[in-house]
């Protein structure tokens, strides 16, 4: 690989836990197939795909010139700032994020395929894409007027709360005082909406949550935790089923995640784990729009 397109990518990857290295080796048509791969020609990056990965500056991308085909599916975008000035791009794949805008795309202009599926988009692009770009954005409240941010979204960081991934869950022996209120609408079909929301008064070690039966292929859903005393993490599953990420919520600074629910007895959820001690008022959310 170009060596400036290699330290391109780390740039991308850094604070991910994820490294070019790791990335799957893999023929642009397997961009689909493969939810963290890279394909490479002539020495060259022409196909990348990053999913559940979250990611602080998408301005490396800028130096991948010769990507054809970018997938950057479940990665908690909120802005599109940085996909630009790509001359050969021509399929770009943004679904599963919180994007409320595409215009600042530009200097596209091979672009024959964008799809934002299950975004917040409440407009087309418009402009900003050439001509004959085929758009799929279903999943979107198009021509719905913006929805205000809920006062803890705007409290919480986007992409950058303290976090990382583990191999294995810590084990769940912790104890909560406190038991509720808790509740959990709706369910994870593929067309309706899902919210489990919950507070305990006090946390001490790993608390599992068990939330809804398994009995989605797509348990993908935003997450978020708040306390007010002490330290609290909070778990979801990796896209390869094989490790777990987690984000740390501390006093006023709740945090935010997105990923698969844990799978655990039959069973999808989250696990919450109090860090050096007891904390309190521990507040999670998880939840999904109607698709």
């Amino acid at each position: 690989m170009d060596a400036g397109e290699r330290q391109a990518l780390t740039d991308l990857l850094k604070g991910t836990g994820v490294t070019a290295e790791g990335l799957r080796s893999i023929g642009i048509r397997g961009i689909d197939r493969n939810a963290r791969a890279i394909a490479i020609e002539g020495g060259h990056v022409i196909g990348l795909r990053l999913s559940q990965v979250t990611l602080a500056d998408l301005s490396p991308l800028g130096r991948l010139s010769a990507l054809q085909a970018l997938w950057l599916t479940d990665c908690g975008l909120t802005s599109v700032e940085g996909i630009a000035d790509l001359p050969q791009l021509s399929d770009l794949n943004l679904d599963g994020n919180q994007l409320t805008s595409l215009a600042p795309l530009r200097g596209l202009p091979a672009l024959k395929k964008l799809s934002a599926r299950n975004n917040r988009l409440t407009e087309k692009p418009g402009a900003a894409l050439p001509a004959k770009v085929v758009l799929t954005l279903d999943g979107n409240p198009l021509g719905a007027a913006p929805t205000p941010a809920s006062p803890s979204a705007t409290a919480s960081p986007s992409a950058s709360a303290t976090g990382g991934v583990v191999p294995q869950l810590p084990k769940a022996d912790g104890k909560v005082t406190g038991k509720g209120p808790h509740s959990i609408e709706g369910t994870l079909g593929s067309n309706t909406a899902f919210e489990a929301t919950g507070v305990y008064d006090s946390l001490t070690g790993a608390k599992s949550l068990r939330l809804l039966k398994a009995e989605s292929v797509d348990p993908t859903v935003d997450a978020e935790v708040s306390v007010a005393t002490g330290r609290v993490r909070l778990y979801l599953e990796e896209a390869d089923r094989k490790s777990f990420r987690f984000v740390e919520a501390t006093p006023d600074k709740p945090a935010r995640l997105r990923g698969r629910m844990v799978f655990d007895f039959g069973q999808y959820g989250t696990l919450l784990e109090s860090v050096e001690g007891t904390a309190t008022q521990v507040r999670y959310r998880l939840s999904r729009p109607a698709r």
